[in-house]
């Protein structure tokens, strides 16, 4: 005992110094050598020495004292690229990728005692592979391992993908795209000729090739048993199975490599795992057929075919395919009604040496039933190139029975009977490049009531009589000159169309005519010509916008330029006995009478432009209205021509309420620029200025204040109506006029008579000049306050700083209403407002204007001379004071035999230059100032008076408040000699300080 005893304790003794000793060498080897960042270095050093692969990672950790015997390793944010053999600028790599984590065990124990490097459970998370075709890449290991050394056998028992993504470009450009995909292999699969389980799942394939996919939803699913030989050069499916979106499919043969380098050969056979067409069904989703559980459903159904060939990424290997529907017949199990008779038969064929010749032809489609009836035909050639595409069909739809059938009730309803015999033959090419002509087609459709409702999607449509024929014909258009052209119509007697509430389409009596042929030269511009007539339009093309017309045509051709047949040539011609427009929210609206639009277009050589344009439009009895110029415009007669930015005006009449013109002349735009510039010619008998600026001020209040617009109930209906009669019931207030910028426009200008405020102006003569917001006008006229001559400048180019220079001469005027047309004269010469008779004015002056369009006195520099005789002063309180003061003799008698005054304004103070003046049994000079605030500073002079001495008399305050003060002569000596000198002097002075402001009246 003694001695099982002791060997037991030796054994035991042992096992734990080894056990011990273990776990100091795992401790030792983990803290201070396999450190992971020294793995990852040590691992990513190793790689990129011994291989052509450039591999990085962010770590790489081991765990075994958990998982001993076995080691588990995981790799995080993995990125591999290899190389191209011959690398250049544009492609250095054939394959990149990257991972987000790659996880696996190694089993330690089989690496020691057998040198086999057996690794189990591989699981790569997320991994994107991006691929070159057609192009060599370098070997994997640099260096070939020694002869004599023992190699190590690899062996992996199961692998999964988790996530993968794959882009692979082709030689010819092809890009191929997997997302969202999940891979598991497992078996021996590190064994050269072993057996393993595959499963793939591919959610989405997407080319942009269209010829290859052309659905972008293909999900792919496959489930197979494999025999791999020869270290995986050959894999054989046995019995796989293979989902492509929701049909089944039964797929064997074998996938081999025949050449080392080169692409693999494939050798498959697959068949549709349904013979019936019940069994078909079935697989499709409940959502997509929901209603087929509703209906008894026979025939038979077949679709197999074979795949042959290299799989070189640039083309397809060999494909056949074939399928039938036979005695096919879909029939409601409680009622015997349904589609009788369904058929069809499929064959297409792709040889990879010559991918011309590959077709898809579908034969013999035949439906009948619920009282309708299809057959069809369509061979589809040259399928992955240039598809040329054949086919006709023959039938008759009755929509009474079958959307009732087949269409869900809850969303869409269908009602009427079409009639179809149409056949067709064009390649795909010529529809994508718009080439018409090239399209072979003949046939005829007939409808009678369709009315289709779609609850879901918010339409509404009914069409009435409707019948479209297509075919070859004898040319009778001067537009095309061969002889022979495609030709299709339409004739619609009625079309309704109501879409979410925001478009309705109301058309009667619609006949669209279109002529297209073929020329010698395919690749010029092919000659196309549309021709519409309408009776009756009625649109609304949002919930507020309405347009409405009648006895419509639009007429619009293309063909090849004669200098160039490649480029194109357009013409446009539009023709309606009227046409109505309205924005009801915007309160915009518009009637067009016997109006004509007829454009030409051809190619340009000028840089910036593509098209030379000419036309013409002409307007007959027609109206504008706009809530932004609330007076409803009338436009008896107007005819424009146009060519590229140019405009000429000939005789275009305007009515705007009380005022009319006649324009003439011609206009510019600068497409760069967005300058407008010209000269017009305008002739009126009649200008009513102040509606037009009242109106003009209603705009802007209704601009502002959107709520302020003034129609109610405004509809394409009723509003000619409703703007004869507008009531403007927005406050306004006076505003300055901005002039547009860009805007360099001359207008000679003879009106007849306009308004001024009180003024009747008559004989209204000049021209105006518009430039950089500027306003130069020079003009004459009549008024029934005496004649008038102004020059002025009107700058607006500051929005917060409007000014205005202008020198006004008027004669023969009203002196008691001069201060109507010069409002600056009450306050420079305030006795004027108390005189009447007729009077010389010369007013001079440059201004600020405030918001009312008066000047700010405060800021004023003016000079004025004022000339009259005979003047009548109206009972004046100022002169009533004088009068009593120097005991008039005939108080009565308030005549002014002479009055000549000059009168200068600077900054707000208004300096009075002596003149002399005589009434009554005086002659007297006055002289002196006042300000704008009326408070005077006077000096009067008595020459000739009662008493017998000359004397001078100052009087100062304000009106009301008058204060007379006995002086000396002020001015007495100025007048001696008939004051010849002075007024030479004066006169001097005068024309230089004017001179000095008309100056500024320049643009």
């Amino acid at each position: 005992m003694k001695y099982l005893k002791v060997t037991l304790i030796s054994i035991l003794t042992v096992i734990l110094g080894l056990g011990l000793l273990s776990v100091i060498a795992f401790v030792v080897a983990k803290t201070f050598y396999l450190t992971p960042e020294k793995l990852t270095n040590l691992i990513k050093q190793e790689v990129n020495e011994q291989t052509n692969i450039l591999f990085d990672c962010q770590s790489i950790e081991l765990s075994y004292w958990d998982t001993w015997p076995t080691i588990s390793i995981a790799v995080k944010e993995g990125k591999v690229k290899l190389s191209a053999h011959t690398p250049n600028d544009s492609i250095k790599y054939v394959l990149s990728g990257t991972f987000k984590k790659a996880t696996g065990s190694i089993q330690f124990t089989q690496f020691l005692t057998n040198r086999e490097l057996s690794i189990n459970n591989i699981q790569v998370y997320q991994p994107y592979i991006h691929c070159i075709g057609g192009k060599k890449m370098l070997p994997i290991v640099k260096k070939k391992p020694n002869k004599g050394k023992q190699k190590v056998h690899l062996q992996v028992n199961k692998i999964k993908v988790y996530e993968g993504s794959l882009s692979y470009l082709t030689k010819k450009g092809t890009t191929w795209k997997v997302s969202q995909a999940y891979a598991e292999a497992k078996g021996e699969l590190g064994m050269p000729d072993k057996e393993f389980d595959l499963t793939v799942q591919i959610p989405q394939i997407y080319s942009d090739n269209k010829a290859f996919i052309p659905n972008k939803n293909i999900s792919l699913t496959l489930t197979s048993h494999c025999n791999a030989v020869n270290k995986f050069k050959s894999i054989t499916l046995n019995d796989a199975r293979l989902m492509v979106n929701d049909f089944p499919f039964s797929l064997n043969g074998t996938i081999h490599q025949t050449e080392k380098g080169k692409a693999p050969d494939v050798d498959l056979r697959f068949k549709l795992l349904a013979a019936d067409l019940k069994d078909l069904i079935e697989f499709i989703p409940e959502k997509s057929i929901s209603q087929c559980k509703d209906y008894k459903i026979n025939g038979k159904v077949a679709l197999e075919g074979s795949i042959e060939g290299a799989t070189r990424g640039d083309t397809l290997p060999d494909i056949q395919i074939s399928g039938f529907i036979q005695n096919g017949s879909l029939i409601r199990k409680d009622m015997p009604y349904g589609i009788d008779k369904l058929s069809l038969n499929l064959n297409f064929n792709h040889l990879q040496d010559k991918p011309d010749s590959s077709f898809l032809a579908i034969d013999n489609l035949n439906a009948e039933g619920l009282g309708s009836k299809i057959n069809m035909r369509c061979m589809i050639s040259n399928l992955l190139t240039n598809p040329y595409i054949a086919a006709d069909i023959l039938g008759n739809l009755d929509f009474n029975r079958f959307s009732k059938e087949f269409l869900p009730e809850n969303t869409t309803q269908m009602e009427g009977k079409v009639k179809m015999d149409m056949a067709c033959a064009f390649l795909w090419d010529d529809v994508l490049k718009q080439k018409f002509q090239q399209i072979k087609i003949q046939g005829d459709f007939q409808a009678d009531n369709i009315s289709a409702i779609n609850e879901k999607e918010k339409l509404n449509l009914y069409t009435k009589n409707v019948n479209i024929h297509i075919g070859n014909q004898k040319n009778k258009s001067d537009f095309i000159k061969e002889n022979e052209i495609l030709n299709g119509i339409i004739d619609i007697d009625t079309l309704h169309v109501v879409y979410k509430q925001a478009t309705n389409l109301n058309l009667s009596q619609l006949h669209i005519r279109t002529n297209t042929t073929l020329t010698p030269n395919k690749e010029a511009i092919q000659p196309i010509t549309a021709h519409a007539e309408c009776s009756n339009l009625r649109a609304q093309t949002n919930q507020k916008q309405w347009i409405a017309g009648n006895n419509i045509e639009i007429h619009a051709g293309s063909k090849a330029s004669p200098s160039n047949p490649l480029k194109e040539e357009r013409a446009l011609v539009v023709k309606a006995d009227m046409l109505r427009y309205v924005d009801t929210g915007q309160q915009h609206a518009a009637i067009l009478r016997n109006s004509n639009f007829i454009a030409e277009f051809r190619p340009s050589s000028h840089q910036g432009r593509t098209w030379d344009i000419k036309g013409i439009i002409e307007l007959k009895n027609s109206q504008v209205y706009t809530a932004l110029f609330p007076l409803k415009i009338n436009i008896p007669k107007g005819f424009l021509h146009f060519q590229n930015d140019q405009f000429s005006l000939n005789r275009f009449e305007i009515q705007a309420g009380k005022s009319d013109c006649l324009l003439s002349g011609s206009l510019a735009a600068d497409s760069q620029t967005k300058e407008l510039e010209g000269s017009l010619q305008m002739s009126a008998q009649y200008i009513d200025y102040d509606e037009l600026y009242q109106t003009f001020l209603y705009g802007k209040a209704n601009n502002q204040k959107k709520e302020t617009r003034n129609i109610q109930d405004l509809t394409i209906d009723n509003f000619e109506q409703k703007i004869q009669s507008i009531k403007k019931e927005a406050t306004i207030t006076d505003r300055s006029i901005y002039l547009p910028k860009n805007l360099s426009l001359n207008i000679l200008f003879d009106i007849d008579e306009s308004n001024y405020k009180e003024m009747s102006l008559q004989q209204i003569k000049g021209n105006i000049t518009l430039k950089e917001q500027k306003a130069l006008a020079d003009f004459s006229t009549r008024t029934n306050l005496g004649k008038t001559a102004i020059h002025l400048l009107y700058d607006s180019h500051q929005k917060d700083n409007i000014k205005t220079v202008f020198d006004i001469n008027l004669e023969d005027i009203l002196v008691a209403q001069i201060h109507k047309v010069i409002p600056t004269i009450g306050t420079m010469l305030p006795l004027t407002k108390s005189m009447d008779g007729l009077a010389d004015c010369h007013v001079t002056a440059f201004t600020q204007l405030d918001n009312q369009m008066l000047p700010v006195l405060a800021s004023t520099k003016a000079i004025c001379t004022f000339k009259g005789q005979k003047l009548v002063v109206l009972d004046n309180k100022t002169f009533n004071e004088i009068a009593k003061r120097f005991r008039f003799k005939d108080r009565t008698n308030k005549v002014i035999n002479q009055l000549e005054a000059n009168i200068v304004m600077n900054n707000g103070k208004i300096e009075v230059i002596p003149f002399a003046v005589e009434w009554d049994r005086y002659k007297a000079i006055i002289g002196g100032t006042h300000g704008i605030d009326m408070n005077y500073n006077y000096h009067i002079d008595m020459l000739k008076s009662p008493i017998p001495i000359d004397f001078g008399i100052n009087i100062t305050g304000n009106d009301g408040d008058l204060k007379f003060k006995i002086s000396k002569c002020k001015y007495k000596n100025l007048f001696k000699n008939e004051n010849v000198q002075y007024s030479k002097e004066v006169n001097q002075k005068i024309r230089q300080t004017r001179q000095s402001i008309a100056e500024l009246i320049k643009l």
